[in-house]
């Protein structure tokens, strides 16, 4: 996991396609329309959405292995919690198709407050799970990118 401000991205040494990804995220506002934006095809794309934040939001957490999310708050805030997956008990095994297992929550879980600009990059090996409200529940807008594992 990397947590950070967008502002900050020249200290990584990250991939074209990382980057690319950053440089995107840059140009997004409160008011960008919600849908998917393929930047490589489905090699990197990036979903932007709001929702509803939850004051006790379901305690399940998710991993991918075929892609890195990197999470991005547009406006209002909340917190994600994100936990190492080998400490982790499957609620429901991997699918292939949707890339995705569902895990227990932890006890030992780090809460990211995500506010504009702050973002935090997920790796296979980190369970996470978001919409939980910071002070009280709010619309939050964010995007989410998924950048094939094998190009970070």
């Amino acid at each position: 996991m990397i947590y950070d401000h967008i502002d900050n991205i020249a200290l990584y040494r990250f991939s074209a396609a990382t980057l690319k990804a950053f440089e995107f995220l840059k140009t997004l506002t409160p008011d960008t329309p919600e849908e998917t934006f393929e930047l490589m095809g489905r090699d990197l794309y990036v979903m932007v959405q709001s929702y509803e934040t939850e004051s006790e939001p379901s305690p399940i957490l998710e991993a991918h292995r075929k892609y890195i999310d990197i999470q991005y708050c547009i406006a209002n805030e909340e917190y994600i919690a994100v936990a190492p997956l080998d400490e982790s008990t499957i609620k429901t095994p991997y699918d292939d198709e949707k890339d995705v297992a569902f895990y227990h929550a932890q006890k030992m879980m780090t809460l990211s407050a995500m506010t504009p600009g702050r973002f935090v990059l997920l790796f296979p090996t980190d369970e996470h799970f978001a919409k939980w409200a910071a002070e009280a529940p709010c619309r939050v807008k964010k995007a989410v990118v998924k950048l094939r594992a094998t190009l970070f």
